[in-house]
């Protein structure tokens, strides 16, 4: 038996003492009995024992209580201490019997559960996700204080999976039920990725990135079933307005180079990788899907009798001679018989 039994007076006064009572606080029982129970304490404020929880186990000793439950941290020999959880019971002639278990351990793991909560709501503030878990069975829906923050839902409201889906954009609704759906067949895998945009209560849209993973388990007639669906709602607004002015932008470029009659290329010297934006390929009479040339393949394209001086100027821009490289050509075969094209580029 681990628990150690201490037995004290009216006046709060050891008067008992059991083995493992002995083995806690490493002291022999000579040395324990006639001793104050809260000369045995640990100090843990300025030197004194006067924390609510301690105060108030003391006080229900001496007030004569007949039960007495609470919690102290208790000081060993070699001056560590152990949270002991207390359980007290009276005994006649105004004696109290106390049953002590060491709970450090415990109160350890506890702690670190605390710490490691704090940290992902931390965590989540700052990458701006919330924490959602669905009971199949019961339909109860769980949400972090940080997936309400997002959805905009005050923390007092009912979540249940109707509130879930009412919240998806109604374009995009469909797609994300029918994921939905197939993440919670025990046929599937349970996963859930899905990327979609929700509508907040004072109408405004914010887009999310959703994953989650169902559990299944087996039910009476060893049929596997959906039990919880747990995962992470991510708020990914930012990116996909960035995303959007990107493309807008890309827009905007193309829009300017087919009015101009010009196009977009890129040219990596080390790996000899050739980008080409849609429009040289138009200009050189390509297909759209054919592959970019290389720097070979692309002076074959130029006619023989300028690919002298299209090398020429490559070189002198290669090796700084020139500030950029700028050149007109003919094409070697061209759907309008001749076409000339001015080269602009720069290293």
């Amino acid at each position: 038996m681990n628990d150690g039994i201490f037995v004290v007076d009216e006046n709060g006064r050891l008067t008992d003492v059991s083995a493992a009572g002995c083995r806690m606080l490493d002291l022999p029982a000579e040395q324990l009995i006639g001793q104050e129970l809260a000369s045995l304490l640990w100090p843990v404020a300025n030197g004194s024992r006067d924390d609510p929880t301690t105060t108030g186990v003391l006080a229900a000793i001496r007030a004569g209580d007949e039960v007495v439950r609470g919690e102290l941290r208790f000081r060993r020999a070699d001056a560590s201490s152990f949270v002991g959880d207390v359980l007290g019971h009276r005994l006649p002639g105004q004696r109290l019997q106390l049953v002590v278990r060491d709970v450090t351990e415990r109160r350890h793991a506890e702690q670190a559960l605390r710490d490691n909560e704090e940290r992902l709501r931390l965590a989540a503030r700052t990458a701006r996700f919330g924490v959602h878990d669905y009971d199949v069975a019961t339909g109860e829906v769980t949400w972090s204080d940080e997936l309400h923050e997002i959805t905009g839902l005050p923390t007092s409201t009912p979540v249940r999976f109707a509130t879930v889906v009412e919240i998806i954009h109604a374009e995009d609704r469909p797609r994300v039920v029918a994921a939905m759906t197939r993440a919670l067949d025990p046929d599937g895998d349970g996963e859930f990725c899905e990327e979609f945009r929700i509508v907040r209560p004072d109408g405004s849209v914010r887009w999310v990135e959703n994953r989650c993973r169902t559990v299944f388990g087996g039910d009476a007639a060893g049929q596997r079933v959906p039990r919880r669906n747990t995962g992470i709602l991510i708020d990914v607004t930012a990116r996909r307005t960035a995303e959007a002015a990107v493309r807008a932008g890309e827009r905007r470029v193309r829009l300017a180079l087919q009015a101009a009659r010009a196009a977009a290329w890129e040219w990596d010297v080390g790996t000899d990788a050739v980008r080409w934006s849609p429009e040289v390929f138009e200009l050189y009479g390509l297909p759209p899907d054919a592959e970019p040339p290389s720097l070979t393949t692309w002076q074959a394209l130029v006619h023989a009798e300028d690919i002298g001086r299209v090398q020429a100027a490559l070189e002198a821009a290669l090796t700084g001679a020139k500030d950029e490289f700028r050149v007109e050509f003919r094409l070697a075969s061209a759907p309008d018989g001749e076409r000339w094209l001015l080269d602009i580029g720069r290293v």
